[in-house]
């Protein structure tokens, strides 16, 4: 396990879940107790004090970002003493944590699907990495990297390998469906589901997520899903 490796190392973990695992009994963590489902809440005030505070990256917002101005006023309903009241995470608390994430060289978050089978749960993953963007933390030594063509990195070397060839699949002619991964966007699926696709596409598997809970456009998406002969 990476993260008891790095624990033993030295590493400073902060554990945010509402059940105190077994990492956060890791040596050097932190275990931050939220109510289930407010993890996006938290995120998005983490962001309005940083913003507040001027605690973030201008050359970074001033290349690389749109919306700025709308993210700051938008986040200004999350101040901290409100976001206690949703997250049960105290005011203190949250204000801590945006000073350790925009102070400190090298930090990286660890989620895997528990924020996506929340409400909205896609977007509280954008609020996250949108703190990390705004910290100076992406493509740094410890902070958050993203792989690319030709990428070796060690943990995850997935798209480096193939695509199967799925016609040579056992009882393809009964079982015609296969999983391919796709490094392509998939944002427009809502709208693929609609005419004239939905003369063509007639069945959705989703894996790992619940896409009518935890995408945004869920309007959409239910409206778009009626064609479907099965999900």
């Amino acid at each position: 396990m990476f993260l008891e490796a790095a624990a033993k190392r030295g590493a400073q973990l902060i554990v945010i879940d509402p059940r105190r695992t077994e990492t956060a009994s890791l040596p050097n963590a932190q275990w931050i107790p939220i109510r289930p489902g407010t993890d996006g809440a938290l995120a998005l005030s983490i962001l309005e004090v940083m913003i507040d505070e001027e605690r973030y990256d201008e050359a970074f917002v001033e290349q690389w970002t749109h919306g700025f101005d709308e993210l700051c006023t938008y986040v200004q309903h999350f101040r901290p003493e409100v976001v206690e009241t949703i997250t049960g995470v105290p005011a203190e608390t949250i204000l801590k944590l945006a000073y350790q994430i925009s102070n400190t060289t090298g930090v990286a978050p660890v989620m895997y699907t528990g924020l996506e089978y929340s409400n909205s749960g896609l977007q509280a993953i954008r609020a996250v990495f949108t703190i990390w963007a705004l910290a100076g933390q992406l493509d740094v030594p410890g902070g958050l990297c993203f792989s690319s063509l030709g990428n070796h990195f060690p943990i995850n070397r997935s798209g480096n390998v193939e695509n199967p060839n799925v016609d040579r699949a056992i009882a393809r002619d009964r079982f015609p469906y296969h999983p391919v991964p796709l490094a392509k966007p998939v944002r427009q699926n809502p709208l693929m589901l609609c005419s004239p696709w939905d003369s063509v596409l007639k069945r959705l598997t989703a894996l790992f997520g619940f896409p009518f809970l935890a995408i945004p456009r869920k309007r959409i998406l239910t409206m778009s899903s009626k064609p479907l002969k099965k999900f």
